[in-house]
């Protein structure tokens, strides 16, 4: 990529990326580009409007996810954590993907400042791993609660590696709840793949 100070590379499903950005260090601290819409554009040719943005911040064990919109507007996110550290996982839930079902789990935290993009039709979640550990998520539309849907974090069908004491795990009613992936496939509930775009 040349001089440029945000590398772009692809993960093992269609529609996610990894960027890793060039971190700048001297006496007064460091310094690095986070986010350029212009390079999102270039490897997914989405032009990433940024409606809401969102914050959280977990304590150590916490789970969050597995999340993804199901919106005719589609939803694409750009997720950051900013400080503390998380096991971040992406999870393939479009209909007729060659991947479908299968997921990526990657380390992302304040020292390495990584993000992840994530096409529209891809579900989201992530581990805890630190008290505060707190994430930022750009997202291409707006909260609609109509179309957001869950995934159980623990579906044998999904087979994520936690690698974490299950009894240790905190995790909110709702996704505790959440139904199996077989079950939203039953129900037509899942987004269909989309060979390219947004």
């Amino acid at each position: 990529m040349g001089d440029r100070k945000l590398i772009m590379e692809e993960l093992g499903i269609e529609g996610a990326w990894l960027f890793t950005p060039e971190i700048h260090k001297d006496d007064r601290g460091n310094f690095c580009e986070w986010f350029r819409a212009d390079l999102v554009k270039e490897v997914s040719g989405l032009q990433f409007e940024i409606p809401q943005a969102n914050f959280s911040e977990s304590n150590f064990g916490v789970i969050r996810g597995i999340h993804f919109s199901n919106s005719k507007l589609g939803q694409a996110k750009y997720i950051t954590c900013l400080t503390g550290k998380i096991k971040d996982v992406i999870v393939d839930v479009r209909v007729n993907s060659i991947t479908f079902g299968q997921h990526i789990v990657i380390e992302l935290d304040s020292a390495n400042r990584k993000s992840i993009l994530i096409q529209s039709g891809l579900a989201h979640g992530f581990l805890s791993l630190e008290n505060n550990s707190r994430v930022c998520y750009l997202q291409t539309s707006e909260y609609d609660p109509e179309y957001e849907l869950s995934i159980f974090p623990l579906d044998p069908m999904l087979g994520i590696e936690w690698n974490f004491p299950e009894e240790l795990m905190i995790v909110s009613h709702r996704d505790r709840t959440s139904p199996l992936l077989e079950s939203l496939k039953d129900r037509s509930l899942l987004p269909k793949f989309i060979k390219k775009g947004f």
